[in-house]
């Protein structure tokens, strides 16, 4: 259930394994595992994908059909929508540059 449910919130959001590993500071492959059930995400990745989905872990993980999406300020929705319209190269560079904010941010604080 957790991994055909990875894949299908990965597709509807038009993004690869890799931009999405890219977020998560992980590899490709890790996603691809998920993806295929041969091994599942800890406990912060499997939280920080039900927020970046903007589902309950419980939806992830199959206790919970019902597919709850919290609603998204105006801001967040243009965000979301700018970034989906980008090529996967303008969206890498995007993920490269945000990734790159979080580790300066964390060094200063």
């Amino acid at each position: 259930m957790l991994s055909t449910r990875l894949k299908k919130l990965r597709t509807d959001r038009k993004i690869t394994q890799n931009e999405l590993a890219c977020m998560l500071g992980i590899t490709q492959q890790a996603v691809a595992r998920w993806e295929n059930g041969k091994s599942e995400p800890d406990a912060a990745n499997l939280n920080w994908l039900a927020n970046y989905y903007q589902v309950s872990v419980d939806y992830l993980l199959g206790n919970d059909t019902t597919k709850r999406t919290p609603p998204l300020s105006i801001e967040q929705k243009n965000l979301l929508r700018d970034f989906e319209s980008l090529t996967a190269d303008g969206r890498n560079m995007i993920i490269g540059m945000l990734n790159s904010l979080k580790i300066t941010h964390s060094a200063t604080a």
